[in-house]
């Protein structure tokens, strides 16, 4: 019996293509945990795989060809990201966007965006105003002080 045993097993193997793994995340650093992924191969509108990230936010897929694929993620709350990846690129396949193409952002980024603008530009009023008063005072304790004869 040993021997029918070991007639039927599981083994492995190294996978001989190129792996791109990558760690999706909100704004704050929050992984995007439990998120639909679809990627889509280039030139083609079909998926080629779906699967979603796991608790850290990470998801990995293994390209079968050179060209630009695509990645979008879904959180299911309203946030989507869009990941567009280089494969079979030098420096590591560094991601680019085609022309005419702009990556779907949550709406935390922009927000976070506009506070730090309106962070920026209240900052240099105060500093103006701040400026403009102190040269007021020193104008004012700098003049001279007229005294009617007695």
């Amino acid at each position: 019996m040993p021997g029918l045993a070991l007639a039927h097993g599981a083994h492995f193997k190294p996978f001989g293509g190129e792996l791109r793994a990558y760690v999706f995340e909100y704004s704050l650093g929050e992984p995007v945990a439990r998120a639909e992924v679809i990627v889509y191969p280039p030139e083609d509108s079909a998926d080629f795989q779906t699967g979603e990230t796991d608790a850290q936010g990470v998801f990995a897929f293994a390209p079968n060809r050179p060209g630009t694929w695509r990645l979008e993620v879904r959180d299911g709350k309203g946030h989507a990201i869009r990941k567009y990846v280089n494969v079979g690129a030098a420096a590591g396949g560094a991601a680019t966007l085609p022309a005419g193409d702009t990556p779907a952002h949550s709406s935390g980024a922009a927000i976070a965006w506009l506070l730090l603008a309106v962070s920026l530009l209240a900052n240099v009023v105060f500093a103006l105003a701040a400026i403009q008063t102190r040269s007021a005072w020193r104008r004012s304790s700098n003049s001279p002080t007229v005294r009617k004869g007695t």
